[in-house]
């Protein structure tokens, strides 16, 4: 079996066409005028960045701040520092900048406080059958329950096709466990297909406003993010989802649509905090930068972005229960459905390759969506 790679959300930009209209004019500046690569930053961020009002920032006070030394810089990496510097005052996951090889910069990371832990989950999975999908998802069964954990909505790592074809061998299931608290992200619309495959009628699962004028609080009206039924049957048995800080980006919009559908049950903590639905602009010199363009809120209008959404039922974990091997918020999902935590020693097979050093996820380590 191939290893559970858990893999940080690669940015997807197919949703990304046809959020916002009316392109404004981004003109890339030569590559050594580097008040100019500033200056056509800075507009764009102003003209559409659509966070300044949540996060209390002062766009103005910070050109002020900067600019100075990014005209003052002689190089590409001395502008890229300073202008680094003033989008980290952004707090947002979303805003991060790329290098001419592709490599990916945040400019913001938290630090992350995470509900899940690799080498004490495959404790779990293990005895109760794991099966290993192509690449970052599988499933299991804990006496009936069926169990199903995705890693990530990146495509090239999960396929929609896949998951449909493992919800089908839980159809008759008394009920399942998904667990999404190791998944940054990826694409929304693959995340949403999902979802309605759990959803028997077409209900409001979020709310979009966009940036549609020059101040900093020109936003659309919130417009409604619809959730409709796909496939041939739904799955209407309980459903236990299990999120937690490293649930980020399209991951949470997977979980806003969830979190409407009345079979299930939210349970962990409450995720990352971070939608921005990006778009990516030249900076000079090979490097480019996103600029988040909207604010998403949940079903019942409230804000995502720093926020995070709340489970409906909290669990606690510490540092001290992963290192006893404990998982407590899968222990909290098995005694949901009366199922007694698994003996490590019923291990009914060898996973090869098992992975524990994998890095630990966080919603800031690649860009998202």
């Amino acid at each position: 079996m191939r290893r559970f790679r858990l893999i940080p959300a690669i940015l997807s930009l197919a949703f990304l066409a046809g959020c916002v209209g009316g392109a404004l004019p981004s003109p890339t500046p030569a590559p050594h005028d580097f008040a100019g690569q500033f200056d056509t930053l800075w507009a764009n961020f102003d003209q559409r960045y659509s966070y300044f009002n949540e996060k209390g920032v002062d766009w103005n006070a910070l050109r002020a701040q900067y600019r100075a030394r990014a005209v003052a810089a002689t190089n590409e990496a001395d502008l890229v520092n300073v202008v680094q510097q003033m989008l980290a005052n952004l707090h947002d996951q979303h805003v991060v900048m790329r290098d001419p090889s592709g490599r990916v910069i945040p400019t913001y990371s938290p630090a992350p406080s995470l509900n899940w832990n690799q080498a004490v989950w495959q404790r779990y999975v293990r005895p109760a059958g794991w099966v290993q999908g192509k690449t970052n998802w599988g499933y299991a069964s804990f006496d009936g329950i069926a169990y199903i954990a995705i890693g990530s909505w990146d495509p090239k790592q999960v396929k929609l096709t896949d998951l449909d074809a493992m919800l089908e061998l839980f159809r008759d299931a008394p009920g399942m466990i998904v667990d999404v608290r190791m998944n940054s992200g990826g694409d929304m619309q693959m995340a949403y297909d999902f979802a309605a495959r759990f959803a028997t009628v077409g209900r409001t699962t979020e709310y979009m406003q966009y940036r549609n004028g020059p101040q900093h609080d020109d936003l659309t009206g919130m417009v409604p993010k619809m959730l409709a039924p796909r496939g041939q049957w739904q799955f209407t048995k309980p459903v236990v989802l299990l999120i937690g800080r490293g649930s980020a980006s399209s991951n949470e919009n997977f979980i806003a649509a969830m979190k409407e559908l009345p079979n299930v049950t939210t349970m962990g903590d409450t995720t990352a905090g971070t939608s921005g639905n990006p778009e990516w602009f030249q900076l000079g010199a090979g490097w480019s930068y996103t600029v988040s363009r909207w604010v998403d809120y949940t079903a019942d209008k409230k804000l995502i972005e720093d926020h995070g959404i709340v489970p409906m039922v909290p669990i606690t974990t510490t540092a001290a229960d992963f290192a006893q091997g404990h998982d407590p918020v899968l222990e909290a999902a098995l005694a949901h459905f009366n199922i007694s935590e698994p003996s490590a020693g019923a291990e009914r097979e060898r996973v090869e390759d098992w992975n524990s050093n994998l890095p630990q996820l966080s919603a800031a380590s690649a860009p998202l969506l």
